[in-house]
């Protein structure tokens, strides 16, 4: 579940020279060249026909820890998505496109998935989806993107957005915490987090959730993109090129 940030205590490229070249150099202090790469491209300093890199890492659920909860306030509520508030899921993140979405999400649930919500006043503050089987992470139309296979009874949380008014305050541990607690017996609960997402990957780690694999996509220019994927702690090995599919139990080692 996912919202597009930049590295803790940085911010895009922007101002004066000098404040920019300070924070290139932060970026090559904390992740080398290819974090300065990859900031350069989510900014669109880099078009993405010419060049573009993303990394992407997969987060498992050990325990869930229950401690961060006690501090959210009971008025959220979470729970599954009832009919009438779909066309409000599929507009709340870009009301642009709804329409499309909207067939896309009925196209889930069709197929089985679960769309979870959190309310806030009767409102929908935030969703998330719960796939299993397979899910697709990247970074929207366009982009980098690869399907992951799931073992069964695994659950992978993804698709999610919270309100910016909502964000911090613990509408997000509300519906993570609301997905978690309905995995299958037996099964394992994970999440792709953008590199870049900060906020996102601090807040499944409260939660209780570790980083167990890493995956890497890079495209030069006027070709297409390229995939390398492996465990946390070891190397990384070839996908393959465009939208692969791989299982997840591959790239865990």
């Amino acid at each position: 579940m996912n919202e597009q940030t930049l590295p803790a205590g940085s911010s895009p490229p922007g101002g004066r020279l000098g404040s920019r070249f300070s924070q290139l150099r932060g970026y090559w202090a904390s992740g080398g060249v290819d974090l300065v790469q990859e900031v350069l491209c989510v900014n669109g300093y880099l078009p993405p026909w010419l060049f573009d890199l993303a990394e992407m890492h997969v987060l498992r659920l050990t325990e869930l820890n229950e401690r961060p909860m006690r501090r959210v306030s009971t008025a959220y509520e979470g729970g599954e998505v009832r009919e009438a508030e779909l066309p409000v899921v599929a507009a709340l993140e870009d009301p642009a496109g709804a329409v499309e979405r909207e067939a896309d999400y009925r196209a889930y649930l069709a197929d089985g998935q679960r769309c979870l919500v959190v309310r806030y006043e009767d409102e929908v503050v935030a969703y998330g989806w719960v796939f299993h089987d397979r899910f697709e992470a990247g970074r929207g139309p366009g982009r980098a993107a690869i399907h992951l296979r799931l073992r069964p009874g695994d659950v992978m949380l993804g698709h999610g957005y919270v309100v910016p008014g909502h964000r911090l305050r613990g509408a997000f541990l509300s519906l993570a915490a609301t997905a978690v607690v309905n995995v299958p017996r037996g099964g394992a609960c994970y999440a792709v987090v953008d590199r870049l997402n900060v906020h996102s990957r601090r807040s499944h780690e409260r939660l209780g959730f570790v980083p167990v694999a890493r995956l890497r996509a890079r495209r030069w220019p006027f070709g297409g993109y390229r995939w390398r994927g492996g465990p946390w702690s070891g190397g990384m090995h070839v996908i393959g090129r465009g939208v692969p599919e791989v299982g997840l139990d591959s790239l865990l080692g």
